[in-house]
């Protein structure tokens, strides 16, 4: 509080506003949170290599974190690899999440070209960007991304600024390969996480659980 930045503002006698999430009744066992199935394991002789893309500040590395902690939970082998740029808070966030059943099956913690076998594009802009489309390949690599436009560096100078979103989903679509109907799955995290949260902080983490 003592130093001089403008991300931190007192407010005295101030209530946290939120709304109320609708995500799950305990009343209606078919929404209660033990109702969600479990997905199905993959690890068995090589790694599972999930590249994770989105915006500075939105909870791109904390993706990373709580799917190498949930390895370690399970007695599993993990790295995390994260590049932020500059800009950490607006800038173009990847992280390169590497999870196996041993250590010894991970020799690495970049993705190699086209191996990735998850591309979670938790924004559009990052998800279609060279550095991360280079890691997918047909037939191997799923796609999960997340519509919901989030202003980027040319919002600043243009607020009526177009991301072209369905050129984006386009550019993802033909990444994926000639099965992209099954190869790629989308939904506005914002959206849901509004709608079932109450609020927007935990969309990426949203997106984790769509995926």
């Amino acid at each position: 509080m003592n130093g001089f930045c403008p991300s931190f503002v007192p407010l005295e006698g101030a209530k946290l506003k939120k709304a109320e999430g609708h995500a799950f009744d305990s009343a209606e066992p078919a929404r209660r949170v033990d109702a969600l199935p479990l997905p199905q394991g993959r690890l068995d002789q090589a790694p599972y290599d999930i590249l994770v893309t989105g915006v500075g500040g939105t909870g791109v590395v904390t993706v990373g974190t709580l799917i190498s902690m949930a390895a370690h939970l399970q007695g599993k082998s993990a790295s995390v690899l994260d590049f932020m740029g500059f800009a950490q808070k607006g800038g173009s966030v990847l992280s390169f999440v590497r999870f196996a059943a041993t250590d010894a099956l991970l020799n690495q913690v970049r993705i190699d070209t086209q191996q990735a076998d998850l591309l979670l594009a938790c924004d559009m802009v990052v998800g279609a960007s060279p550095e991360a489309l280079q890691t997918v390949r047909h037939d191997r690599t799923k796609i999960v991304v997340n519509t919901h436009a989030i202003p980027n560096a040319s919002f600043v100078q243009n607020p009526e600024a177009n991301l072209h979103a369905d050129a984006l989903l386009d550019k993802m679509r033909h990444a994926a390969g000639p099965g992209a109907h099954d190869a790629m799955r989308s939904c506005d995290a914002q959206a849901l996480a509004q709608r079932f949260l109450g609020g927007t902080i935990g969309a990426n983490i949203l997106m984790l659980g769509f995926a």
